[in-house]
């Protein structure tokens, strides 16, 4: 879970405005970094943990239903 977390607030700081990934919290005074975080940053991140969550699942669906742990997208011609 830590290593999860870190990632999570390195994203949330890198980016053209840098806000400090210990300076989140405090940072939302100030009207700049709480648009940053809050309009911008936030959604991004949590649609691209979705993304990844859906790539993950169709991966293990494709692998449970041709009962191939190999298996991979070019099998099927999904790709």
């Amino acid at each position: 879970m830590k290593p999860f977390l870190c990632v999570l607030l390195l994203v949330l700081s890198i980016a053209s405005v840098f806000v400090g990934p210990f300076d989140i919290l405090s940072q939302l005074q100030s009207q700049e970094s709480f648009y940053v975080l809050l309009e911008l940053r936030i959604p991004r991140t949590f649609a691209l943990i979705t993304i990844g969550a859906s790539l993950a699942l169709c991966g293990v669906l494709l692998q449970t239903l041709l009962a191939n742990p190999l298996s991979e997208p070019f099998t099927l011609g999904l790709s």
